[in-house]
């Protein structure tokens, strides 16, 4: 039993009223009962207490066993438990260990686990809650391992300033050290945006790093009525290095092509190339409403050093190019950053015979 504990300290300072744990035998099988003021849990079965996290980690890595920031399998006491309770407040974790999360209503927790037959299934239920700044709503885990594949369903509402925003869905499989995923989302901000991405990862160690190898499949993404294909494209990462082969999303003569290598070095660089695309859709999918833009763009933006000392550049052509539903004609922007020297933006619009020239320092 703990009651008043404080913590103090320079930055932050913790309280929790009550803290009761019981620990004890039903039918031969281990039960340890928490009561707080951030939540009521329950763990009964047959297990030892410090390899308890180790039957979790385990099952994933022996489906994906270079996943990246994945612990190395470790022995475990042939642990088979359920963990069951309700979380009723997260300041706690933000305080304790600096995790951005506080909850809004109870999240539900669920977890069995049988080392043995290398089985899990984990549930977990967050109607309401606000990660790093980003309210979300209808928040749901699930991972379980039937037969030989680890399968997980992850989704959620992320919320926007107008109490609509985006829906989201992952499903995914993992076995042999590949990860197949389908992310679904549908855009319920402005212009109706929704679809999928299929793809398929495979992690491996190159050099003594993490890499990974994503493979981009064919999928659909439907805005305003039209169908924009995802083509087929290959993406490799390993330790500060990206290389993006043309990955292309498409529609007629309208299209995002993004393709090159990201590094910490100039000499290296990642270039998006759009034709005839609206920057609607583009604001949409960022969630980006202060003000609002629309326009035929096409030009390229290129990326360099990124992940060293960055050094960005973009050439676009806008035509039809609107603000706040105003009419400007079009838009030429040639913009330019770098880490040493900050933005320097050049933008010019042109209608009928005005010209107006902006620059931003």
């Amino acid at each position: 039993m703990l009651n008043n504990f404080k913590m103090l300290s320079p930055n932050n300072n913790y309280e929790l009223k009550e803290l009761k744990l019981e620990a004890g035998q039903e039918d031969h099988k281990h039960v340890v009962t928490l009561q707080s003021d951030f939540a009521q849990m329950q763990l009964v079965g047959h297990y030892s207490y410090a390899t308890l996290p180790n039957s979790i980690a385990n099952i994933i890595a022996s489906k994906l066993p270079t996943l990246p920031g994945l612990p190395h399998m470790k022995p475990t006491k042939d642990n088979e438990f359920v963990l069951q309770g309700e979380i009723n407040k997260s300041d706690w974790l933000q305080k304790l260990f600096g995790v951005s999360l506080d909850l809004e209503q109870p999240a539900k927790l669920s977890v069995s686990v049988n080392d043995h037959q290398r089985q899990m299934n984990l549930k977990a239920i967050l109607p309401s809650f606000t990660y790093d700044g980003n309210h979300f709503e209808q928040g749901f885990i699930n991972l379980s391992s039937p037969s030989d594949t680890l399968k997980a369903n992850i989704r959620a509402h992320k919320i926007s300033e107008n109490g609509k925003g985006i829906y989201w869905d992952i499903q995914a499989k993992a076995a042999d050290n590949k990860l197949n995923s389908v992310l679904t989302w549908n855009n319920l901000n402005g212009k109706k945006i929704y679809g999928s991405l299929d793809t398929e990862t495979n992690f491996f160690k190159k050099e003594g790093h993490d890499a990974a190898h994503i493979n981009v499949h064919s999928s659909k993404i439907f805005i305003d009525g039209t169908t924009w294909t995802v083509q087929p494209s290959d993406i490799i990462y390993q330790a500060k290095d990206l290389t993006i082969d043309h990955f292309a999303i498409t529609h007629g003569d309208e299209h995002i092509i993004i393709g090159g290598r990201a590094t910490p070095y100039l000499k290296d660089s990642v270039t998006t190339e759009l034709k005839n695309v609206d920057i609607a859709y583009i604001l949409n999918l960022v969630n980006f409403h202060s003000v609002e833009f629309s326009g035929k763009a096409t030009g390229k933006a290129n990326i360099a050093a990124a992940f060293g000392k960055l050094a960005a550049s973009a050439k676009l052509e806008v035509n039809d190019f609107r603000f706040e539903e105003g009419r400007m004609g079009t838009l030429f922007a040639d913009a330019k950053w770098n880490e040493k020297e900050g933005q320097s933006i050049l933008m010019r619009w042109q209608k009928i015979q005005l010209q107006t020239f902006l620059q931003i320092y």
